[in-house]
């Protein structure tokens, strides 16, 4: 849509809708980006944004376009860690590590130890056999694959 108004606003000489196009795209994607509310995977906190990486700024472009806009999109953002102050420019993995537990050699966050996940492991494979075993059709189409 920005392409087809863009030319036509070219052809027609009317550059500042183009100006206000493009700011319209770059405030929305600021807003979805860094701003709008979602609902935690983890837990039932709100997180602010979409911080993949399919959703970066150069996404948003060509894929031969893609580097340079990417490049200047980095360093635009080191432009505003150095004018913005640091709480509001925090990266937001600092925050994220800063609420997680320091944990010392040897010791595994909670729900993680590795012992306990191969005994699970072992269990859900021996269930598996079971459900196989137990089932002729699909021990068939096992024993084919």
């Amino acid at each position: 849509y920005l392409l087809i108004h863009a030319s036509w606003c070219l052809l027609t000489g009317h550059t500042v809708d183009i100006l206000l196009a493009a700011h319209g795209l770059l405030f929305a994607w600021v807003y979805l980006r860094f701003y709008q509310p979602h609902a935690s995977e983890l837990d039932s906190s709100t997180v602010l944004g979409d911080a993949s990486e399919a959703f970066a700024f150069a996404s948003m472009f060509f894929p031969a376009l893609q580097p340079a806009i990417d490049s200047i999109s980095r360093a635009t953002w080191r432009v505003v860690q150095v004018l913005v102050p640091p709480s509001l420019a925090q990266p937001r993995g600092a925050s994220l590590e800063a609420a997680l537990p320091q944990l010392g050699a040897g010791e595994h966050l909670p729900g993680s130890n590795p012992s306990l996940a191969e005994q699970r492991r072992a269990r859900a494979a021996r269930s598996l056999e079971e459900r196989l075993a137990a089932s002729p059709t699909l021990a068939k189409a096992s024993s084919a694959v």
